[in-house]
């Protein structure tokens, strides 16, 4: 276990409750998952749950936003080997973002588990929060059967329409995970799985209805470089592939 120190780090204030924080596997030993939570030392519990999967070799990167501890901190945890980057991306201070001293496993569906693997194109919704607005969650895709990617988004009941957006994309026999902040319908959201896989819902936090400064909207498709594929307005859809070292500037806001 290693504690990284966050809060009263150059850009992130003291005063610090959570930090959005890039996480970088490099040259790692094995096969092989990473785990970060909120702490006050490296002499802490490691929780079962994982926020980035690994193979042998691979280098790969994944966003968490993690409550820190009362020192300002976070432990990071590696199941083998490795060499880590992280990143910090942004903070947050408000009492209305809760977040968790360390993840709780609200959904975990693979093989005789919970409901079992996820058959191709079903949706489940999961529960969260009555009383909150959003939720930072890491969608875990677990054992893959074939190529698909996950879609998760705010919905009254599953039979909702499916968004054209994807929050995890995997190939068959991988295990892939990646964080979202969801909007929440109602207390929930939906899951959607384009092939069938097993699937870890992990919650990091919420955001409560108290809070005005941050404003959670459903998934929307802005950028889609590939050719014939559509965006939310019709804007920055196709262009092309975008070239080895070039940069291209995408309108964000008033979308």
């Amino acid at each position: 276990i290693r504690y990284v120190q966050v809060a009263g780090v150059r850009d992130v204030p003291a005063d610090a409750t959570a930090a959005t924080v890039n996480f970088t596997v490099a040259g790692a030993a094995g096969w092989g998952y990473l785990t970060a939570w909120s702490c006050d030392s490296a002499d802490s519990t490691v929780p079962d749950s994982s926020i980035l999967n690994y193979d042998a070799g691979w280098v790969r990167a994944n966003t968490q936003t993690i409550g820190l501890g009362a020192n300002g901190g976070i432990c990071v945890w590696s199941y083998t080997d490795i060499d880590l980057l992280v990143d910090t991306q942004g903070f947050f201070n408000s009492p209305s973002v809760h977040m968790y001293t360390e993840p709780s496993r609200v959904a975990d569906d693979r093989g005789t588990n919970g409901l079992g693997d996820y058959n191709a194109g079903e949706v489940r919704r999961i529960e969260v929060d009555n009383d909150a607005v959003a939720a930072f969650v890491n969608l875990t895709v677990v054992d893959a059967k074939e190529w698909g990617f996950l879609t998760a988004w705010p919905c009254a009941t599953e039979y909702d329409r499916v968004p054209d957006t994807s929050a995890a994309n995997y190939d068959a026999g991988q295990t892939v995970a990646n964080n979202s902040l969801v909007a929440l319908n109602k207390g929930g959201f939906c899951v959607y799985s384009f092939g069938e896989t097993g699937v870890i819902v992990d919650l990091m936090g919420t955001i409560g209805a108290g809070e005005t400064s941050i404003v959670p909207v459903g998934s929307q498709r802005l950028v889609d470089t590939r050719s014939g594929a559509p965006t939310i307005d019709g804007r920055h859809a196709g262009g092309g592939i975008i070239e080895a070292g070039q940069t291209r500037v995408f309108q964000i806001t008033g979308r």
